[in-house]
């Protein structure tokens, strides 16, 4: 093989090992990427809806607080804008079931809110009653409002440790994927040493001893006698040059 093709055939190597590995970090991050984020997306989006369903609840408790007191039209709509949005969240956080126990806990939180709502049948008239007292806001209403709160919140530590397990499948995942480059890089430079190693022992060392063979036949009158290993232009070279002292010595001889 000459020694074009020798060089050639190194960097052609390297190239490819450097290109197949840059494809395959790139294909690893781009499909880890892909599947991560949109866990991500639907973890948070469920935090977030769990967190609408507190803001909710609170707005419902606050409707009924309002009532105590005095505020019948202020707190009724305080209670039905509420449950409505609380209605809309539980739509929302059904549509968005992406991880297991998630959708027991939707369940339970529907029915522990729908226990709440019972409770808030007939307020305008029971207040005018004088129903709606301390003592039933604290034995009914506030256990049934810390219920629905306590399977709202579950709901949300099911989605945040998800949240975390996702985020650090993401970071190891990450290391995965640019482990082929990582390789490719050592590979590279453990080849362009190797590469470097053949190219001063088969193209430069020749030359230099071809170059000193015929520096000291010039010079000294030594006999050129360099030996190649190798069948390539610098083997041609040696050839060339044995030819050109053998036509050089019998000019002499003449």
């Amino acid at each position: 093989m000459g020694i074009r093709y020798k060089i050639l055939s190194g960097f052609v190597l390297m190239g490819l090992m450097l290109l197949i590995s840059g494809a395959m970090s790139m294909y690893l991050l781009t499909t880890l990427g892909k599947s991560v984020s949109g866990l991500l997306q639907n973890n948070y989006r469920s935090i977030e809806i769990s967190k609408q369903m507190l803001n909710s609840l609170e707005m419902e408790n606050s409707g009924v607080l309002d009532i105590m007191i005095g505020n019948v039209d202020k707190g009724m709509s305080q209670v039905n804008a509420g449950r409505e949005q609380f209605d809309a969240d539980i739509k929302a956080a059904i549509g968005n079931l992406t991880l297991a126990g998630e959708k027991e806990s939707v369940d339970s939180i529907r029915v522990s809110h729908q226990k709440l709502v019972e409770l808030f049948a007939n307020l305008p008239e029971r207040a005018k009653r004088q129903e709606l007292d301390r003592m039933w806001y604290v034995k009914e209403l506030n256990p049934a409002y810390n219920e629905v709160a306590k399977t709202v919140k579950v709901l949300m530590t099911i989605n945040e440790a998800a949240l975390f397990t996702n985020a650090s499948n993401l970071e190891h995942g990450a290391y995965r994927a640019i482990m082929p480059g990582v390789i490719a890089i050592a590979a590279g430079i453990f080849l362009t040493i190797l590469f470097n190693y053949f190219l001063i022992h088969y193209l430069v060392a020749p030359i230099i001893r071809i170059t000193r063979g015929v520096d000291d036949f010039v010079r000294l009158k030594i006999p050129f006698d360099v030996s190649i290993e190798t069948k390539d232009e610098i083997s041609k070279l040696r050839e060339a040059i044995l030819s050109l002292i053998s036509l050089v010595k019998k000019v002499q001889k003449n």
